[in-house]
């Protein structure tokens, strides 16, 4: 819980009115598409899952400045954008994992008190 607690308290701080909003943009796009990318791995293993969807947000933040070094859309291309896209898979990441931790204790918990009845 300390650590989610952490992760939220950073992502506040990079997504400060300091921030372009166009890494503001890139750090949500990494943390949805990263949870996102956890559900296409058939494994149970909360790690693959983790890789997984980090491997997505980083294969298309990438994918998205090579795009942007084209300049067919318009933008600009910049490496500290695929940082934030990192940054914001990741938050993503261990929130999911925070989440289902909790669900996990919760159901561990609720066995045992029904068991003992």
């Amino acid at each position: 819980m300390k650590k989610l607690l952490l992760i939220l308290f950073l992502s506040s701080m990079l997504l400060s009115a300091n921030a372009q909003r166009d890494k503001q943009l890139h750090f949500a796009a990494g943390a949805v598409i990263a949870p996102w990318g956890m559900l296409t791995v058939q494994d149970k293993s909360d790690f693959k899952q983790s890789v997984t969807g980090v491997a997505w947000a980083i294969g298309l933040g990438v994918t998205k400045e090579l795009v942007d070094m084209t300049g067919f859309y318009g933008g600009t291309a910049e490496i500290k954008d695929v940082g934030y896209t990192i940054a914001g898979a990741v938050t993503g990441v261990l929130i999911v994992s925070g989440v289902k931790a909790i669900i996990r204790k919760t159901k561990k918990n609720k066995r045992y008190k029904n068991h003992d009845k």
